[in-house]
């Protein structure tokens, strides 16, 4: 089975791999993982100017309203802006949907918690909740 996370968040072809019931998926495992880690607030989520971005964006976003988490939408930015705004907004985690250098029609999903990328091994636990757990439904 192959891996959720490469080198850098989970990285893959805009249109067939991040599909909307994927990304879903990604954000309803990340609520769950959020929830786990005792990190109950919102959520903030930006994305690069890429022509998939947007629709990731907007599938993610779908996924934690399933769950009942509040998002904030900070449009098109960069990378080092989901960092910051982790470090001084109210925010518990934070999503940043970009390619960054890889070839045009690929993209990717970074996921942010204290201020920085999720390591390594969160990174097993949240893909562990994707292929593995019942997500369930918050009310």
């Amino acid at each position: 089975m192959q891996k959720l996370f490469g080198t850098s968040g989970i990285r893959g072809h805009g249109e067939n791999f991040l599909t909307d019931s994927f990304c879903v998926q990604v954000a309803r495992a990340f609520d769950q993982f959020l929830l786990k880690t005792s990190l109950p607030g919102a959520i903030s989520i930006g994305n690069d100017p890429r022509g998939s971005s947007p629709r990731i964006k907007t599938a993610l976003t779908a996924g934690f309203n399933f769950t009942h988490r509040e998002v904030f939408d900070q449009g098109t930015t960069c990378t080092p802006a989901m960092c910051y705004v982790l470090k001084n907004e109210p925010y518990q985690a934070a999503i940043m949907v970009t390619g960054s250098h890889i070839a045009e029609g690929l993209n990717g999903v970074k996921l942010f918690i204290s201020g920085e990328e999720v390591s390594k091994i969160e990174e097993l636990e949240i893909e562990d909740l994707f292929r593995n757990s019942k997500l369930e439904i918050r009310n």
